[in-house]
């Protein structure tokens, strides 16, 4: 590979680290063709973009940006996983794909301004989406205000059913 190849790979890998919202590193040692054909698909789907660059030219890129802790990853065959609209997104495709892939495995990821190890991205991967979140979140303020209409609609109910039995009363 000529000087200007690594120059243009190097900045294509910083180009993309910019644009994305998180990226996500696995090793994808036992995958075939087709298995990795599926994997960009679904990624593809949801915005995000499964590429494979050498390591020594991604660690080149990352180098003195906040990016850097990635590099401790990247030994043996690796890909990188760029995540432009949702962080998490590519974190949930991958941690469902391993699940039904033994071979690939996460190394690894970057996501809100932190290094994550493959643990922690399996456990962000496992969190609820974030809509579900805000309708949860949303659902849980509504819960007092719902319940207090209920209450108040009770009270109206007991003290009209009052009112009904003292007007029955009366008249008979």
């Amino acid at each position: 590979m000529e000087k200007s190849e690594k120059e243009a790979v190097i900045a294509e890998v910083k180009d993309k680290l910019g644009k994305t919202s998180g990226v996500v590193l696995s090793d994808f040692r036992g995958l075939d063709v087709k298995e990795l054909a599926l994997l960009r698909r679904d990624l593809r789907q949801d915005d995000v973009e499964y590429k494979i660059f050498k390591n020594t030219l991604t660690k080149i890129a990352v180098q003195d940006t906040e990016f850097q802790g990635l590099a401790d990853f990247l030994e043996g065959p690796t890909a990188i996983a760029f995540g432009y609209s949702d962080a998490i997104t590519a974190a949930k495709i991958l941690s469902d794909f391993a699940k039904e892939h033994k071979s690939l495995k996460l190394k690894g990821g970057f996501i809100d301004g932190r290094v994550l190890n493959a643990e922690d991205v399996m456990t962000i991967a496992s969190l609820p989406s974030r809509d579900i979140l805000l309708a949860q979140s949303i659902g849980l303020m509504q819960a007092p205000i719902r319940n207090l209409a209920g209450v108040l609609q009770g009270l109206i109910r007991a003290f009209v059913s009052t009112l009904q039995q003292i007007n029955e009363q009366r008249s008979a």
